[in-house]
């Protein structure tokens, strides 16, 4: 609910996935969170006319983090990071021999899952600063049909990363780096030969698009390496906080793609027990190897949360985006329960 900006908090269990010594610091002996989340249909991009669903996950993210002793702190979590469908519609087939259309249509359905489980261990070294440390292994899963045609593959890979939190008069400053997650495998065809329909937009047809076959047996997912830096003020009158990060992503695609990333949000503590949450992130994306121009993506969040003795309970709305149409539609309902034991 703060817009992605958390690089520079600590005593969150999410902190394993933001910046992993923000876990040094935790309100308790032990600490318990599960998140549930609803995502809406969405015109993914819209030059390419497909649009990509990920419905409701009745477990998006669940953690667990001990302090067994006071300077030391270990996480363990399970996340789905990547979980939907991806829609292209009916697409109608075209050769050389009949660019008008060879009278056969094609409604591929296509699923994209991944799954991780997480290890984070942080420490401090004194008050002012915090490390950590963790590692993220994550099976990525593909499932493609085609009109007969039917595969299927998975692939494992681990990351890696590192990252530190310095306290400086009430003021936090972050830095988190990951490497690049890279996972391939080989994709298992039913009932068939090795046969795939490669979809190559062509805009000249009105949304219509050329298939061409091509034969292969392997598929691959990759995240870039990442670092991030983030920054969290002193709370204002005791109430308000604001943070703020960057973040370099290092692409490696054939299509230009910037790499920066902003995120900024803030919480307010209205009562002692409760918490409103703003923000929002914005990123830079180059498409001219398909439309006129780059594109800005930007999105806003809002949330809160309440205390409720050794239970918090929290809940928080996303919507993109603001600008260019290009992710229309995309929103997020997330809701959270966490444990503390003090």
């Amino acid at each position: 609910m703060q817009g992605g900006a958390f690089v520079a908090n600590t005593g969150s269990v999410t902190a394993m996935l933001f910046n992993p010594a923000g876990l040094a610091q935790m309100p308790g002996r032990l600490t318990a969170v599960v998140e549930t989340g609803w995502v809406s249909n969405t015109e993914y991009i819209r030059f390419f006319n497909i649009d990509i669903t990920s419905g409701f996950q009745p477990v998006q993210f669940a953690g667990v983090a001990l302090q067994p002793w006071r300077k030391l702190s270990v996480g363990i979590f399970y996340a789905r990071p990547t979980d939907y469908n991806l829609d292209f519609g009916r697409i109608e087939l075209v050769d050389e021999t009949t660019p008008d259309g060879t009278g056969q249509v094609y409604e591929p359905e296509m699923t994209r899952e991944q799954t991780s489980l997480g290890l984070t261990i942080a420490t401090s070294l004194g008050e002012p600063l915090y490390f950590g440390g963790g590692v993220e292994w994550r099976r990525s899963s593909i499932q493609d049909e085609i009109s007969s045609i039917r595969s299927e593959g998975n692939a494992d890979a681990v990351r890696f990363s590192l990252g530190a939190i310095l306290k400086i008069r009430q003021w936090h400053i972050g830095v988190a780096a990951q490497t690049k997650y890279k996972a391939s495998g080989n994709i298992t065809f039913k009932d068939n030969a090795p046969l795939e329909i490669r979809i190559d937009p062509d805009p000249s047809r009105g949304g219509f698009f050329k298939a061409t076959s091509l034969i292969t047996s392997r598929f691959s997912n990759e995240d870039p390496a990442a670092i991030r830096f983030g920054l969290a003020t002193p709370y204002t009158f005791g109430r308000l906080r604001l943070s703020a990060d960057a973040e370099y992503k290092d692409f490696d695609s054939a299509v230009p793609i910037e790499r920066w990333q902003f995120y900024s949000g803030g919480s307010v503590k209205l009562t002692p027990n409760f918490n409103l949450g703003f923000g929002a992130f914005s990123f830079r994306k180059d498409y001219s190897a398909y439309i006129e121009g780059p594109d800005s993506e930007a999105f806003w969040a809002v949330g809160g949360s309440v205390e409720l003795s050794q239970f918090r309970f929290s809940g928080s709305f996303m919507d993109g985006d603001l600008f260019t149409q290009n992710f229309a539609g995309q929103r997020f309902i997330n809701f959270a329960v966490s444990f503390v034991v003090p």
